[in-house]
């Protein structure tokens, strides 16, 4: 076992779920999936039965924990879900060209890979930093400046911290691809670790699930912990005198001191709060967790309207970049550090979100803002901690190509010429 990742026993979820679902159908009434694919004992049993195909129906499933949530016997579905995943993905052959057993993936995967790339990848540690701020893909690339503006925050909190811009690989694992998960994590907590790194604060919460379970050795913190304590908005700024609903994040459903937190800092906005029927862990996931959507977008739409509904019109505060994305398709929804650190665009729902490819050239503007903030700090990227480093020429010349195009593009917006 390679330290730090930790490998469950062989098929154990599944076999127990097997053994003790009693099918008594109360996660089947909360999950779209469930009620038209079956019971989670039904499920397992059909795999463990049945023929491995690489059509399964647990690709559908959004992993996002609410069966076990309200499993009289807490049975862990998703941790059976995802053996199942990584054992189509072992075993069944792909093409050259696949990462996955579901070409429908093929998206996500380059998604990651790209985020875990020498080119968008920043370890950026000021001299004696043993803690970081780690922001996750998808705050970093649609949220730059917010981005920037929390880590100069916590800066002030504490001179020494360092910022890292990369992917914990979250999509890997839940695809069920672990080989690949296992390695790109090891590498990142490696460095982290010979750069006396000790302490981790990760903005996305999946991000903070995956340091949670897997990097052991650090303390893994959610920055609106951190922020909680140290508001932002010092008491009696109250400027935010709207009734909101808090959308919490399916990943971390089991944590409520994330969610004290998040309360915290509505509240200090002078917000009020009124609780949807899915609240804290009892949470729904958005639909966008662990590739459903790919795979099944009418099921995992569902949960959207669920929330649209439960809203009721109302504002939904979220903490998570790719919840706040998801759900504004429906409703309108403001990201938390928009609210604190951007708060007269997000009260007009004026934020600045960049949409792809324009997140692509955002990344790389912040990353080059942030190695100019520090020339003092030791800096690093992917390439720097990769076993073997070594790509192509060609390879390059495909990037920088790539680069100038969204720069190109990124110069025609600048000045109205495409929006």
């Amino acid at each position: 076992m390679i330290p730090g990742i930790r490998i469950e026993k062989k098929m154990a979820a599944v076999n127990e779920i097997a053994k003790r679902c009693v099918s008594c159908n109360l996660c089947v009434k909360e999950c779209a999936f469930l009620q038209k694919h079956g019971t989670p004992g039904t499920l397992c049993n059909a795999f463990l039965s049945g023929p491995q195909k690489e059509d399964s129906p647990v690709f559908a499933c959004n992993l996002c924990g609410l069966c076990q949530a309200v499993c009289p016997g807490n049975l862990d579905c998703s941790a059976a879900f995802l053996e199942i995943r990584r054992t189509l993905q072992k075993n069944i052959p792909l093409s050259a060209k696949s990462k996955s057993v579901q070409n429908r993936h093929k998206l996500l995967c380059s998604y990651e890979a790209r985020g875990t790339s020498p080119l968008f990848s920043l370890y950026l540690f000021p001299e004696r930093c043993d803690s970081i701020f780690f922001p996750g893909c998808t705050l970093a690339a649609t949220r730059s400046n917010v981005t920037q503006s929390v880590y100069d925050y916590c800066k002030k909190l504490d001179p020494t911290i360092g910022i890292v811009l990369d992917c914990c690989t979250k999509p890997s694992h839940d695809l069920g691809l672990h080989g690949n998960f296992e390695k790109s994590l090891v590498q990142l907590t490696d460095h982290l670790k010979n750069n006396n790194i000790k302490r981790i604060f990760t903005a996305c919460p999946s991000c903070y699930a995956t340091f949670k379970a897997y990097a052991g050795g650090f303390e893994t913190c959610s920055i609106y912990e951190w922020l909680a304590e140290n508001p932002p908005l010092p008491p009696g700024n109250e400027f935010f005198a709207e009734t909101v609903a808090i959308h919490d994040t399916c990943a971390t459903r089991s944590v409520t001191k994330i969610h004290d937190a998040v309360r915290t800092l509505v509240a200090g906005t002078g917000a009020g709060l009124e609780e949807m029927k899915h609240n804290r862990d009892r949470a729904i996931c958005c639909g966008e967790g662990a590739a459903a959507a790919f795979i099944a977008p009418a099921i995992t739409a569902g949960w959207r309207t669920i929330r649209k509904n439960e809203a009721s019109g109302k504002r939904v505060i979220t903490y998570c970049a790719g919840c706040s994305n998801t759900l504004g398709k429906e409703v309108p929804a403001t990201h938390l550090l928009d609210l604190l650190f951007d708060p007269k665009n997000a009260i007009q729902g004026k934020e600045k979100i960049a949409k792809a490819p324009f997140t692509y050239v955002d990344r790389l503007l912040l990353k080059n803002r942030l190695k100019k903030s520090d020339k003092t700090a030791l800096v690093a990227n992917r390439s720097s901690i990769m076993a073997e480093s070594k790509v192509s020429s060609s390879r390059y010349r495909v990037k920088i190509a790539i680069v100038a195009l969204l720069f190109i593009a990124f110069g025609l917006r600048l000045f109205g010429v495409i929006v």
